[in-house]
């Protein structure tokens, strides 16, 4: 299945394009995409996942042609 990747904000990009597709197995997670691009665990945990407008847990079982959209929250004032 495919499942398009977009990228928010000042989230790293781990050096691919904006809206990057990733060819995985039926099923495949959240996690599971998250593991492909290879965050390290402090940049990992920050990470929000969104599919379809809501937020989403990292279990949850993509579907193909979802787009995923990954983002940190922002803080200031």
């Amino acid at each position: 299945m495919n499942v398009q990747i977009h990228f928010h904000g000042a989230i790293d990009r781990r050096g691919f394009e904006q809206d990057h597709i990733v060819t995985c197995p039926q099923g495949t997670t959240v996690e599971q995409v998250l593991e492909l691009l290879a965050y390290p665990p402090l940049q990992l945990r920050a990470i929000v996942a969104v599919v379809k407008g809501r937020r989403v847990d990292r279990n949850e079982p993509l579907q193909d042609g979802d787009t995923l959209d990954l983002m940190v929250p922002a803080g200031g004032g």
